[in-house]
């Protein structure tokens, strides 16, 4: 017969506070994209994802530190995964976070999935978006 094996009190004690930490954000992102050229036959786009620093939480120094997790679907190229640190400060207005990043993408449909991760609350917050990347003409 096998033992179940069983987490010792300490720690789950020590677990629990990390796991309730994870919880999602109430308020979405806001998501805007600009494309800002082309290199190497992809469009670069510049992405501004804006946040209401309320959900964010306080307690932690500025400016605040994020991993961006992302992934790009597309028809023709796959999928393609990368990981960014993030650094955010509050807005002048103290009101909302901007956390900005590029990524160069093929031309063409894509569904473009996001998880962001506040490192000091653990806090975290994902959204999906379906972009339309234009080819950007060289000048």
């Amino acid at each position: 017969m096998r033992r179940r094996r069983q987490i010792p009190g300490l720690l789950l004690s020590l677990l629990l506070p990390v796991l309730a930490a994870g919880q999602d954000l109430e308020a979405k992102p806001a998501l805007r994209v600009t494309y800002d050229g082309q290199a190497a036959g992809r469009t670069v786009v510049h992405a501004v994802l804006t946040l209401p620093a309320v959900e964010v939480g306080e307690g932690a120094l500025w400016p605040r530190r994020f991993v961006l997790t992302g992934r790009v679907r597309t028809a023709a190229a796959g999928t393609e995964s990368f990981r960014y640190p993030l650094r955010a400060a509050l807005s002048p207005s103290g009101e909302t976070l901007l956390l900005e990043f590029e990524r160069s993408l093929p031309p063409g449909d894509c569904l473009l999935l996001i998880a962001v991760e506040d490192l000091a609350s653990h806090r975290s917050f994902s959204l999906a978006r379906s972009l339309s990347v234009p080819r950007i003409a060289l000048a």
